[in-house]
């Protein structure tokens, strides 16, 4: 049981890293930058000034140095300061996270009124059409079990 889990914590590194470097890539490469967002539709801003906000969030530097800056403060846990609240973002998500976690432990709890009862229904009703009737929309997201299989 401890070589699985070792082995499963190892194979996370490169699936974190991975899709850390495809969120990073993604940010990038949609038009415009964080700069901009910051301006909005504004445009009140000379270019000497968007090029002093672009080098102190540096935004100058190539890609490659930034998601490394951007790796490192996530790995630290001091992710930095939000550019539109100016207060740092652990704070933002200290407010975010106990929302998060009741919006996610009350969908669980509507899931699970839902799931029990229709799965103890088809159990114990067997294959009947009016249980498939009600679980189709279930059974189109989910895979369709072995009973229920045309």
């Amino acid at each position: 049981m401890r070589k699985y889990v070792i082995r499963r914590l190892l194979l996370a590194v490169p699936v974190l890293l991975l899709s850390s470097l495809i969120v990073f890539g993604l940010m990038r490469v949609m038009p415009g930058d964080a700069l901009i967002a910051l301006m909005g539709e504004s445009g009140n801003v000379g270019e000497k000034e968007l090029a002093k906000l672009r080098k102190d969030l540096g935004l100058d530097q190539p890609y490659y140095q930034q998601y490394l800056l951007w790796l490192w403060q996530m790995v630290s846990l001091r992710p930095g300061d939000s550019i539109f609240t100016n207060e740092p973002i652990a704070v933002s998500l200290r407010k975010a996270i106990p929302v998060t976690l009741e919006l996610a432990a009350l969908a669980m709890i509507i899931g699970l009124v839902i799931a029990v009862p229709v799965g103890v229904l088809s159990a114990t009703r067997g294959c009947r059409r009016s249980i498939t009737c009600r679980c189709g929309r279930t059974r189109s997201a989910i895979c369709r079990s072995s009973c229920c299989r045309p």
